[in-house]
């Protein structure tokens, strides 16, 4: 293999290839060896899908360094932010924001001082029913999407409401779980059918969020029944029902790249296990990284057994014997500009771990960081920075800037 400072690891069963981490290469030690080199095993499944086995090494290889941060506690300025649901990086290392709850998009300079804002609530041109994400496309410019409007609104970074396309949707999100291509084009997972015939689709819009092709995806987490075990659920003699998820219960985890590729976990295991699926095709990849599994504690358990006890109304009966032993590895997955996968994993001693994957499966090394990740918004992550939502100990959101050194 190639490890993460270049240099061939004959533990390897096939050689790995993969363009190194940009400037993450500095600090490999002078006698040859890399204190966090990763063994990484490729061979080929009997259905002709590609596996890729890595074993990581027991220390990170990176760690994340703030830079620069953008919030406050409180206050009535731009940097003082109700709920942040999307996060957009730009060419210059400038920054745009959608505070959803204001109905506003905020835009920051690479020093975190702030530049423009744009919408407001409201029905009109370039007003917000409530937006729900943040994307960038190729030309620089920010698409708002507002699935309760049944619209996206594009600004000009700067000089603010350039249009909207109308678009139709099934669901209304509480994020925005569609992705904007390298090539311009929208791609958004969706479900269709009722239960229990649903399907899950990959809907595939033009730069006038036109559907232009559906196409089938894999399958996901169970749907919605009362049965259904990544959830405790209810229902009452009038018909009301209810359902509050089972902690730690492992749900699919998935993201789409901007080549329309969809990275994604299998829902009901807990194992890090991440199968690349290429639209309209077959899963083409299958990355696995050997990290032990992480527990859950007595004290863990204690306390959300006695959240779940807490919401559920009274009579109602559920088996606490469902929460799982222990954590699912995988938390999140997203894709870097240069290509690399990152996931976002579980590391004992450590508040925020990510593994960063190269594009065909194979582990290049591990970052940590003492941040606490302050939402579902994906992190951005361009050569060595990553920007990110944070919170503090009172809950209080930030955008945060940080760099990769080596650990």
């Amino acid at each position: 293999m190639i490890n993460a400072c270049g240099r061939t690891d004959r533990r390897a069963a096939l050689a790995v290839t993969s363009v190194a981490l940009v400037g993450l290469l500095v600090g490999c030690a002078d006698d040859g060896s890399s204190p966090g080199a990763a063994a990484v095993v490729r061979d080929t499944l009997p259905w002709g899908v590609e596996r890729v086995v890595s074993s990581p090494a027991s220390k990170p290889d990176w760690i994340l360094v703030e830079e620069v941060r953008v919030g406050a506690v409180d206050g009535e300025g731009p940097e003082s932010f109700a709920y942040i649901k999307g996060l957009a990086v730009l060419d210059d290392g400038s920054f745009a924001v959608l505070d959803s709850p204001a109905g506003e998009v905020r835009v920051f300079g690479p020093d975190g001082a702030h530049l423009a804002t744009h919408g407001r609530p409201g029905e009109g041109p370039g007003e917000f029913q409530d937006a729900n994400g943040l994307m960038l496309a190729p030309d620089g410019r920010l698409w708002v999407p507002d699935e309760r409007a049944g619209r996206v609104s594009v600004f000009d970074p700067i000089g603010g409401f350039v249009e909207s396309f109308r678009f139709e949707t099934t669901s209304i999100g509480w994020l925005w779980s569609g992705r904007m291509g390298s090539d311009g084009r929208v791609f958004k997972p969706a479900t269709e059918g009722e239960s229990p015939g649903r399907r899950n689709v990959l809907r595939v819009y033009d730069q006038t969020m036109t559907e232009v092709a559906s196409m089938p995806m894999p399958r996901g987490n169970a749907d919605f029944s009362l049965d259904q075990p990544s959830a405790f659920c209810w229902s009452s003699s009038g018909g009301a029902m209810g359902c509050i998820g089972v902690p730690w219960y492992p749900v699919s985890v998935r993201h789409i790249d901007p080549s329309g590729a969809v990275w994604t976990t299998a829902g009901g295991s807990p194992a890090y296990r991440i199968g690349k699926w290429t639209p309209g095709g077959d899963t083409a990849l299958v990355a696995v990284v050997e990290r032990s599994p992480v527990s859950v504690t007595t004290t863990e358990r204690d306390s959300v057994e006695a959240l779940v006890r807490d919401r559920m109304p009274e009579g109602a009966e559920f088996d606490l014997s469902r929460i799982p032993q222990v954590k699912p590895l995988v938390r999140d997955i997203f894709v870097a500009s240069e290509g690399h996968v990152w996931v976002q994993t579980r590391m004992p001693g450590f508040e925020t771990a990510f593994d960063v994957l190269a594009a065909d499966g194979g582990l290049m090394g591990t970052a940590t960081w003492d941040a606490q990740l302050g939402s579902r918004v994906e992190p951005v992550v361009r050569g060595n920075s990553l920007w990110a939502v944070v919170v503090d100990e009172l809950g209080v959101q930030y955008v945060v800037r940080a760099r990769l050194e080596p650990a």
